[in-house]
């Protein structure tokens, strides 16, 4: 099953079921944190990146947070709450090479 077909994902691991637009997140940087959690997870995870925005829709998220997760804007994330290492697993995601990514998140602009 596709990741963009429905707001409901499976963890077939836990058999556990969550209907993330009904969310009900211990903390205000939950959803954004899942979003990059789950497209990481994805077997078509490149693929999805394509696609992001039909992606993003799916969750229950700030303009402020999908603008971030679209663009993708790297410091933005991490000032969003973004744990680190999920920045760099949608940075990677993205085709970036692992070298640039301290560059990256310091905000500075890099050829390419």
């Amino acid at each position: 099953m596709s990741a963009i077909r429905s707001n409901t994902l499976s963890s077939s691991r836990f058999g556990l079921r969550c209907d993330v637009s009904e969310a009900s997140p211990g903390s205000p940087r939950y959803m954004i944190n899942r979003v990059i959690f789950d497209l990481s997870r994805a077997p078509d995870a490149r693929a999805l990146v394509a696609k992001k925005t039909e992606f993003l829709a799916r969750y229950p998220l700030s303009e402020v947070e999908k603008s971030a997760l679209a663009r993708p804007d790297w410091t933005q994330l991490l000032a969003l709450g973004v744990l680190p290492n999920l920045v760099y697993r949608y940075y990677m995601l993205h085709g970036n090479a692992p070298e640039s990514f301290p560059a990256a998140i310091a905000g500075e602009r890099t050829a390419g």
